[in-house]
């Protein structure tokens, strides 16, 4: 059996909203293993952001149990607009978490070269800034900066929600070859059942903050036993 990356273990989460603590997350369990894409499914709102932000370390209003066996994991946000510092080139956006660890320049300018090439962009993106490029070359720099460094666990919140559905396909092939080439696995997170199909090994659903079901994605979508799981399908008809 493949290498346990992540265990989440009857996981609470809070949020505190004008002096109000509030409950967002109700006793979520689940892991991902080496090589899996796990799909986490449900309509905006029920707490799929909260729970990425949990296990990034970021939401620390947390009970339960959070253990990442593969070390820390890297996010793919759904909008590189506003992920991508700016003011930044490219290659210093993908330079930064390896400098920060100490690598030195040439092996860092070197490495983010390779990540430019292994994501499909060109060269020339190297020296440019977020603005000056499309959607889709964006989002391919926040899939860069997220792998830099070969982390073993990829946490892809609506990646491709803000694309037009060409790229969306295109960036749907982008994460998969990287999963073969990389050896990556993947907590992906969408709001849509047909994305989640093409790109899930297996599938949890998610509706007010709570696991309502969980199995492999042909368990799920074919004989599913909760009524929001059947309306989430028969919505994406």
């Amino acid at each position: 059996m493949s290498e346990l990356l992540l265990e989440v273990n009857n996981l609470n989460a809070y949020y505190k909203s004008r002096n109000r603590r509030r409950q967002v997350l109700h006793d979520v369990s689940f892991s991902i293993r080496q090589g899996e894409v796990l799909g986490l499914v449900g309509e905006s709102g029920c707490g799929k952001t909260t729970l990425s932000r949990a296990i990034l370390g970021i939401n620390r209003d947390i009970d339960g149990e959070i253990i990442r066996h593969g070390g820390q994991p890297r996010m793919v946000f759904q909008d590189p607009a506003s992920s991508l510092n700016p003011t930044w080139t490219v290659g210093k956006l993908l330079e930064e978490p390896l400098r920060n660890a100490g690598v030195e320049a040439s092996a860092r300018r070197a490495e983010a070269r390779e990540m430019l090439k292994l994501v499909g962009l060109d060269g020339d993106c190297y020296g440019r800034k977020p603005g000056s490029l499309s959607g889709g070359q964006r989002q391919r720099v926040g899939i860069a900066a997220a792998i830099i460094g070969n982390p073993k666990l990829v946490i892809a919140d609506e990646p491709v929600s803000a694309l037009d559905v060409t790229i969306q396909a295109q960036i749907l092939d982008l994460l998969m070859r990287l999963r073969r080439e990389l050896d990556l696995s993947y907590l992906f997170i969408s709001h849509d059942m047909d994305v989640i199909w093409q790109i899930s090994d297996n599938v949890m659903v998610m509706e007010n903050g709570r696991i309502v079901e969980y199995g492999s994605r042909d368990e799920v979508f074919r004989s599913p036993r909760h009524p929001y799981t059947k309306k989430l399908l028969n919505a994406a008809l």
